[in-house]
């Protein structure tokens, strides 16, 4: 039951951090938290997960799909 409640309040965490942050930087920040809130424990695994994921998301919604992705207020 833990790990899903600190799923949620990491995806809540994601809607407030894609506003402030933008989406990329907000994707990135909630796979470090979910992965770190369900266990993971490689710093290998985390960071590769953080840094490859973003960029494949904004690879094919913007190169393929011709989809902009929403910047931060703050980024």
């Amino acid at each position: 039951l833990n790990r899903v409640v600190l799923t949620m309040a990491c995806a809540v965490g994601f809607g407030f951090g894609a506003v402030l942050l933008g989406t990329l930087v907000s994707i990135a920040l909630f796979i470090i938290a979910t992965m770190l809130a369900w266990g993971v424990r490689s710093p290998r695994a985390i960071i590769l997960t953080a840094i490859l994921t973003p960029i494949l998301i904004y690879f094919v919604f913007n190169q393929i799909l011709l989809v902009q992705l929403p910047a931060g207020i703050l980024i």
